[in-house]
């Protein structure tokens, strides 16, 4: 790595390429280290308080930023700028895991040596002559034993929103953060976490409970936009555009995007599935027709529902305009088996129906033995929890394209309905409500709109 930077500084066309004092701001900064791309100026908050930061300013603030959208690619302009202005100090770079940490402290080496820089030591710790340098780790590693005096930079703390989901992760994060990061930190110096949003709990909503400042960079701007930006415009537009926006918005329903996109997350507490949409007349010819399923493991009295949901679809599986007409839904408090003769006169009615239950490896027996009674019951592994598996079918509900019999028009639905739209209305996605329905209705939908034939038991 040394052979190399002393190449990079020899075929510089000055003779001294690495600055002496600060350039006049990290976005001018971030052009010359990557000229191929765009000025990110709707990052200036983020680069407006790595400035302060140079200066001296003990900044502690959380940067919330939709995914795609630069936020890493400024902080490690940020981490090059201050090691390149004080190569004495020592500098950390923070993120989910030790192995993300290594690539991008190796990425940040790589720009400091073409800036002339010279480096030594490991990927993920290493040194520039003067003794300073950066030192990159996982969350669960901390810093402890360092002496970090530049800044830190904290980056996605949280991998995924299935970790955010886990109250134990996230506890465990923020534990980390207290105890192996904050507690080592030099008085007076800048830290600064730069996070997409997952969870109100998540380890930037405890920072900023505890009075860190909060910088929120919206996708789609709202009231009080930190830029000044006209409600509904993109954060980005040249590079996401508005429409690539509100279709993500489609595409995750609105609980997530809330948190990925708007820095606004909020508990599993707010309602998955909006008003319902009514049809009057039934599709009379170009429909398709799929059963979704969930089978009850006991038939004890607190335990699940047996459901079977047929579902029609009106166009093509992915087009966007398609609709999806509920037709009928059969409940019974009864365990698998008990419920095959339902199955078996639903599948002989719709001769060549797909019918799908996405189960988990314990109830994949019932499956065995529905098939076994002639039943095409085509068994698949869960994509999630219950709030991911109704991701797609509450997008198209709360689109208007799932629609539910009107009760005056087809007054000898209400047996179901009424249960129905209950159990939809109090769906949360938290694990503990009735969601028999909501299960069978998402298995239903996905089975009208999956490309590749789903694997299971039996072929279709």
């Amino acid at each position: 790595m040394a052979d190399w930077a002393a190449q990079q500084r020899a075929t510089q066309a000055r003779a001294n390429h690495r600055f002496t004092k600060p350039s006049s701001e990290l976005l001018e900064y971030f052009c010359q280290l990557n000229p191929s791309l765009l000025r990110p100026d709707w990052l200036s908050p983020i680069a407006e308080r790595f400035d302060r930061a140079l200066l001296g300013e003990p900044v502690r603030a959380c940067f919330s930023a939709p995914p795609q959208h630069g936020k890493t690619e400024i902080c490690k302009a940020g981490l090059a700028r201050i090691i390149e202005t004080y190569p004495d100090r020592l500098n950390g770079y923070i993120s989910y895991s030790a192995t993300r940490s290594g690539d991008i402290s190796k990425q940040i080496r790589k720009l400091v040596s073409e800036r002339g820089i010279i480096t030594e030591g490991a990927r993920n710790n290493w040194r520039t002559e003067q003794g300073g340098g950066l030192i990159a780790v996982g969350i669960d590693g901390g810093i402890t034993g360092y002496p970090v005096n530049g800044i830190v930079v904290l980056d996605d703390l949280l991998k995924n929103a299935k970790e955010a989901r886990s109250g134990a992760i996230r506890d465990s994060k923020v534990e980390d953060l207290r105890m192996s990061v904050l507690t080592r930190l030099h008085p007076g110096i800048a830290a600064m976490n730069v996070a997409t949003r997952w969870h109100p709990k998540d380890p930037s909503g405890v920072m900023i409970s505890e009075g860190w400042e909060n910088v929120n960079l919206a996708a789609i701007a709202e009231e009080g936009d930190v830029l000044g930006r006209k409600v509904g415009e993109a954060l980005a537009p040249k590079i996401r555009p508005i429409e690539f926006l509100l279709q993500q918005k489609r595409d995750l329903t609105e609980v997530p995007f809330a948190a990925m996109y708007q820095g606004r997350p909020r508990p599993r507490g707010g309602a998955v599935f909006h008003d319902p949409t009514f049809y009057t007349e039934r599709p009379k010819e170009g429909y398709v027709v799929g059963f979704g399923v969930d089978l009850a493991y006991t038939a004890k009295s607190n335990a699940d529902w047996s459901v079977c949901l047929e579902l029609w679809r009106v166009g093509q599986a992915h087009d966007r305009e398609a609709k999806f007409y509920i037709i009928g839904v059969d409940r019974a408090q009864v365990e698998a088996p008990s419920f095959a003769l339902t199955l078996k006169a639903r599948t002989v009615r719709r001769p060549g129906a797909k019918m799908l239950w996405r189960a988990s490896g314990t109830e994949k027996g019932a499956a065995q033995f529905i098939n076994s009674q002639g039943i095409p019951l085509k068994v698949d592994q869960p994509p999630g929890d219950k709030f991911v598996a109704s991701t797609a079918v509450a997008a198209a509900w709360n689109e208007g394209r799932v629609l539910l019999p009107d009760p005056d028009k087809f007054p000898e639905c209400n047996r179901w309905l009424v249960t129905f739209l209950s159990n939809v209305a109090d769906f949360r996605g938290e694990g503990d409500e009735v969601d028999d329905e909501i299960d069978a209705l998402a298995n239903a939908h996905h089975v009208l709109t999956s490309k590749p034939p789903v694997r299971g038991v039996v072929d279709w």
